[in-house]
């Protein structure tokens, strides 16, 4: 008998459990904030400062359609190891088990944006900076 972690998962299932979690654009931007307030609240337990800057962007097209989405944050942004992990299907990547104060449920709400709605690009930009006096 197999064990279920080496059950291999068809994509089918996947885009099954996208579509159930992310029905609208709507339900979309909600997943997506979550994650920008659960990276806030990972800063804030390590008592980092931060701007709690969230940025919304959506393009509408003509009959209601929406084109574009775009959310952001100033949270500090993920390095390429841990982008590879957060993209990872249920790879627990909203760190709940360690931080009980984040939203996430095995960082579902960004992957299932991405496949419910077809098609996403993340992008990351660490910033650090050290001035020296």
């Amino acid at each position: 008998m197999s064990k279920a972690e080496e059950m291999p998962i068809d994509s089918r299932g996947i885009k099954i459990l996208a579509h159930a979690t992310i029905r609208s654009w709507t339900e979309a931007v909600v997943e997506l904030l979550t994650n920008c307030d659960d990276a806030y609240k990972r800063l804030e337990n390590k008592k980092e400062k931060h701007s709690g800057e969230i940025g919304i962007f959506i393009s509408r097209k003509k009959g209601g359609d929406w084109d574009t989405l775009e959310v952001y944050d100033e949270a500090g942004g993920i390095n390429r190891e841990k982008l590879n992990y957060v993209t990872t299907f249920f790879a627990d990547s909203s760190e709940f088990e360690k931080n009980r104060n984040v939203r996430g449920f095995f960082g579902r709400g960004l992957k299932e944006t991405i496949v419910a709605l077809g098609k996403g690009e993340i992008i990351s930009i660490i910033v650090s900076i050290s001035i020296r006096l």
